[in-house]
């Protein structure tokens, strides 16, 4: 009604103690906002790459089940197919060839003693930085 009496926001001029208090209200305002922003950086930053890691566990399970096989570290060794100018890479479990890959230039030549070994122990092997000859496979075609 008119004549009643109410609170209405108004433009009002600032004193000196107001604008000291309010400088110290917004410095302390922006400092707990930064606080807060980088808390909350981390805390994104550190989800997201647990995020990425469950996604590439999840990636590999899906196409494993999917696939029906997994990779796992199996020993294995080389072995020389001179019949086929290739190396094949046999598991020592089950002997199954897993991959073949063609000759590198160094391994075309077919070992006549195998290893040399040198006459004293004393004496160091000129070659012993060098791999040790590929395991020769029998050429099934001739047999």
């Amino acid at each position: 009604m008119l004549g009643d009496k109410f609170l209405e926001d108004v433009p009002c001029d600032l004193s000196e103690g107001d604008r000291a208090t309010l400088g110290l209200e917004l410095a302390e305002a922006i400092v707990e906002r930064d606080r807060i922003a980088e808390e909350l950086a981390a805390y994104t930053k550190r989800h997201r790459a647990t995020i990425k890691e469950l996604d590439e566990s999840i990636s590999e399970k899906a196409t494993a089940l999917e696939s029906g096989s997994i990779l796992r570290a199996i020993e294995c060794f080389e072995r020389a197919n001179y019949s086929t100018d290739q190396v094949e890479v046999v598991r020592t479990d089950t002997q199954e060839v897993v991959w073949v890959r063609p000759f590198e230039s160094d391994e075309r030549a077919v070992p006549l003693f195998g290893r040399d070994v040198p006459a004293d122990d004393d004496e160091p092997d000129e070659r012993e930085d060098m791999p040790a000859p590929l395991e020769p496979v029998a050429d099934d075609t001739q047999l």
